[in-house]
């Protein structure tokens, strides 16, 4: 929220159950051009229900503002609730839900202007009653007309003429016209004449508010209205129709009526509500809820976080730090708008509920955090072990009473004598003596641990030959130095501190002597080229001393140069990341690696950002997807025990195996008539392929098996179709002959025996499927064989 606050929203009649009209806020600022006044503002003004309306108006500073001027918007930023049961301005009707602002107009005179006194409010047609539900819808067509001297002077409003309306808002009528008039001089004069202002009521006019509307009579006796335009009555409502007539009037000034021309000049202002936060009722419901929950913290403590004042006995108590811690949840259970419409209202600092609210809420954490303060020292203090039996050698005990001490001495006076009265029940006068001797004691203790280190400190060389030997010395004296400074007032009492600072200004002298040298050579350096390795020793040397506190930069000759300084540290740790980053390193690439069936793990060399080996013992490797063919993966990492850090990657290729002839065999087969496929057997875990050839004829045929996957390459295998057992289809006798045929075997031969018994066998061989056998015996028997046949490469291959 940071709008400035111009004045605050927003007035409503209301019920007594509703949400209180402080709920509201908002503020205005002008959106038109200059003429509308500077600092020109709305009122939106919040009172009770049976307030009035007039007691909580803020005035408006509207200067400059002239006769004639065009038209112009006030903005409105803030928020609304969704009320209900709210009964409409003046009980003009009831506008049961919704989200509602009186808005009321404040116009002053005009300096240096025939505009004096008189102003005309005239609320737009825009404006009427149809978003009410429930309402019969009325434009709001009268003119309200004011003398505001008579109207306000006196009643602590200032000099200012005053019209307020009612407004109910929604999100698809964002926006609110009405349009000021202003009238001449000569209708300011001839109007006071009808009106004047009568605190005690006359019994010829009627009062409404404490003002009095001139009657027929004093219209008639002062003689400016004509006989036809007499009123038939005196009641207030009749003398404002005839005024608004006579305002409105456009006709010629005559003898009877000299001041019929009153408007000199008019404006539109419109309010722009689009801005403006309207809570659902949920949130609505949750705002006054978190209001509800900080009214429930209490009144009890009012001391605003201040240690000095909050007790252990009175104040905060475990109810209040529950309720606080209620309201605080409430407050951060709110939605996004809720949350926005408190925040609006405290950071405006509106008088409401909601500010009042946040703010008590703020008050009551500083008041619990206040006393957890005191309360969680009083256990440190309370946990303090017996000063008597206090063994100082003990690490846990004196850690107790460090401890104690430590949050004891960041209390404020004030709060140590909070803590320190009896009364106030966080102590009591035996822990709190208990504590004090404690503390005592383990100084006393410390002090004498810290004399022994100084006596303790080596004697210091003639010089600083290396970086190692000014370690070795200015370790214990920086831990002598630091153990002295955390006595704190009591490092005073430490009996040879002189010998410590008599040491520590020789120690300078021989660092003095040390480092300049190097700083004095340093400082010539241009980092834009980079340091060389010896420079890269130089500053690190010079930076463990000032980062370990061996070296008080002041001592540098010549003087200390912070940014030279961060340039050469720069310049340092980009050499160093060159050279101990493995992000910075290279893998030296891998040769191509065959698959082997197992994982592969390949030698490496790693190399820094400057092209330098790393030591295989600096890193540890790991290979991913290393087994089968494809591109493998090996991560370098730093190890922790090595100077280097980070990782690298690298790939390599592992390409497939060639297939052998070894790892291929093939069996013979057997004629069947059709293409044969005997099984081929490959060596375990090969992948592969296989074509036949010439695998339908009895004869030479082949396997081709290609390897796949992990293994490449063709390997061809011969294997024979042997002859299948033939088959006689026919046998046939004729004289001194035989005639057989059988079934005919693509690619074979057949051997044809006939035997008779007690003769020999005569056999004959035929690559024809049907053979006739001659010169057999006569009245003989015979016995007939066939079977098929096929040589090749020299051996021959026979069918059963």
């Amino acid at each position: 929220m940071k709008k400035k606050l111009i004045a605050i929203v927003a007035s409503l009649a209301m019920v007594a159950t509703m949400v209180p009209a402080s709920a509201f806020a908002a503020v205005s600022t002008t959106g038109g051009t200059s003429e509308l006044g500077a600092g020109a503002t709305i009122g939106l003004n919040a009172v009770p229900a049976d307030g009035d309306a007039l007691d909580a108006i803020v005035t408006p500073k509207m200067k400059n503002l002239k006769s004639s001027f065009s038209n112009g918007t006030l903005k409105v930023t803030g928020w609304l609730p969704q009320l209900t049961g709210v009964t409409g301005y003046n009980d003009a009707a009831n506008f049961s839900t919704g989200y509602f602002v009186n808005v009321s107009r404040f116009a002053p005179g005009v300096a240096d202007s025939n505009v004096k006194k008189i102003v005309q409010f005239d609320q737009s047609e825009e404006q009427d009653t149809t978003s009410a539900p429930g309402v019969e819808p009325k434009t709001y067509s009268d003119v309200y007309i004011i003398n505001r001297m008579s109207l306000v002077g006196g009643e602590g409003h200032g000099d200012t003429a005053v019209k307020t309306w009612t407004k109910r808002l929604n999100s698809d009528n964002p926006t609110f016209s009405i349009k000021v008039c202003y009238l001449s001089e000569a209708a300011q004069t001839y109007l006071n004449t009808l009106t004047k202002w009568n605190k005690t009521a006359g019994t010829e006019g009627t009062e409404v508010g404490g003002w009095r509307f001139a009657s027929e009579n004093d219209l008639k006796q002062a003689g400016k209205i004509p006989d036809e335009q007499t009123m038939a009555t005196a009641t207030n409502y009749n003398t404002f129709n005839q005024l608004e007539g006579l305002l409105s009037g456009s006709s010629t000034a005559t003898e009877e009526n000299p001041a019929v021309k009153y408007v000199v000049g008019e404006k539109t202002l419109t309010y722009d509500f689009s801005d403006v936060i309207l809570l659902s009722a949920k949130d609505t419901a949750a705002v006054k809820d978190f209001v509800d929950a900080v009214t429930l913290i209490g009144d009890a403590v009012t001391v605003g976080g201040n240690m000095d004042n909050i007790t252990a006995s009175n104040l905060v108590t475990a109810k209040y730090t529950r309720l606080t811690t209620s309201a605080r949840a409430a407050y951060d259970g709110l939605s996004a708008d809720a949350k926005k419409a408190v925040d609006f209202s405290v950071e405006n600092k509106t008088v409401s509920d909601e500010t009042k609210a946040y703010t008590k809420l703020e008050l009551a954490e500083k008041n619990i955090e206040a006393y957890n303060t005191l309360n969680d020292v009083a256990t440190l203090i309370k946990a303090v072990p017996d000063a008597k039996t206090l063994d100082v050698a003990n690490d846990e005990e004196v850690a107790k009473v460090t401890a104690a001490n430590k949050a004891y001495a960041k209390l404020p006076a004030g709060a140590v004598t909070t803590l320190e009265t009896v009364s106030e029940g966080y102590l009591t006068q035996a822990q709190i003596d208990n504590f004090k001797k404690a503390v005592e004691k383990v100084e006393k203790a410390d002090i004498a641990a810290v004399e022994k280190e100084i006596s303790e400190l080596k004697d210091l060389p003639s010089t600083f030959a290396d970086q190692e030997t000014v370690e070795a010395y200015a370790a214990p004296l920086r831990k002598a130095q630091d153990d002295l400074d955390a006595l704190g007032a009591k490092k005073d009492s430490v009996s040879n501190k002189a010998k410590l600072d008599s040491y520590a200004k020789d120690y300078k002298a021989l660092m003095e002597k040390r480092v300049n040298p190097i700083w004095e050579e340093l400082v010539e350096i241009d980092v834009k080229a980079g340091l060389k390795p010896e420079e890269r020793a130089k500053v690190a040397e010079l930076k463990s001393y000032i980062d370990n506190e061996y070296l008080d930069t002041d001592w540098l000759d010549p003087t200390f140069v912070k940014k030279t300084y961060d340039a050469l540290v720069e310049a340092l740790n980009g050499a160093n990341e060159n050279v101990y980053s493995l992000e910075k390193a290279t893998v030296e690439a891998i040769a191509e690696q065959t698959y082997t069936g197992k994982a592969i793990k390949p030698a490496i060399v790693v190399k820094d950002g400057e092209g330098n080996e790393i030591a295989a013992e600096n890193y540890y490797v790991s290979y991913d997807n290393n087994l089968e063919v494809g591109e493998a993966t090996v991560t370098i990492v730093a190890k922790a025990t090595s100077d280097y850090y980070g990782e690298a990657t690298a790939t390599f290729t592992i390409k497939p195996a060639a297939l052998t002839a070894d790892m291929v065999q093939v069996a013979n087969a057997t004629y069947t008539g059709k293409a044969v496929k005997p099984a081929v057997s490959v060596a375990s875990g090969v992948d592969y392929t296989v074509a036949y050839k010439n695998n339908t004829a009895v004869g030479k045929a082949s396997a081709v098996v290609t390897g796949t996957g992990n293994y490449t390459g063709t390997i061809t295998k011969n294997f024979i179709v042997k002859p299948a057992k033939e088959s006689i289809t026919s046998l046939k006798a004729g004289t001194k002959q035989i005639t057989v045929a059988y079934k005919a075997q693509t690619g074979a031969k057949y051997r044809v025996i006939c035997k008779a018994s007690g003769l020999k066998a005569i056999g004959t061989n035929t690559t024809a499927t049907k053979k006739t056998v001659k010169k057999l015996k006569s009245g003989k028997t015979y016995q007939v064989k066939v079977r098929a046949y096929k040589a090749v490469d020299g051996k021959t291959y026979y069918g059963t």
